[in-house]
């Protein structure tokens, strides 16, 4: 709970902007590994859907300043990111502090087609009903509905897939 209270409370920014480095360090590593046209899937699991939404929601121009540097690469910029996979997000928990619930990131991101004109893209949140910190997202507002598929799963094996402690097993 430690990690979430500091990532939502930003005071100066500063537990935001080293997180986000390491996001776009990763980036960049990514690019130089894959190829700097590369398509981006993102597997966000917990506080780190939360993390890797935030990251893209500034870079598709929501935010009029990232809060760090980012590379020139079209994978860097997340330009080429067509799939979304999220797993027990409590992005919910993040939406209520907007007026309507906010808006969702963009898959595919709108610069994929001048990339890749035949993908498409896909979110799709995985979430198991027994886990209290992780949540559907296509009954957030009409806009997530039309982004993200809701898929229920039973995370965790025989002791923990009942209660709480699917979180964990995604």
């Amino acid at each position: 709970m430690g990690d979430a209270i500091a990532y939502s409370n930003p005071g100066d920014n500063e537990v935001n902007r080293g997180i986000h480095e390491v996001f776009s360090q990763t980036l960049k590593s990514l690019a130089n590994e894959a190829g700097e046209k590369a398509p981006l899937c993102i597997i966000g699991h917990s506080l780190g859907a939360v993390i890797a939404s935030h990251y893209v929601w500034d870079l598709q121009g929501n935010n009029s300043q990232p809060i760090v540097s980012i590379g020139n690469t079209p994978l860097e910029k997340c330009e080429t990111l067509n799939l979304f996979y999220t797993l027990a997000t409590q992005i919910p928990l993040w939406a209520i502090s907007y007026k309507d619930f906010g808006q969702p990131i963009n898959i595919p991101a709108p610069q994929l087609s001048s990339h890749y004109p035949q993908l498409t893209g896909e979110w799709i949140n995985f979430f198991d009903k027994d886990d209290v910190l992780g949540y559907p997202l296509q009954n957030i507002n009409d806009d997530y509905a039309k982004v993200v598929v809701d898929k229920q799963v039973n995370a965790g094996n025989f002791w923990s897939s009942w209660s709480p402690l699917s979180h964990n097993g995604h």
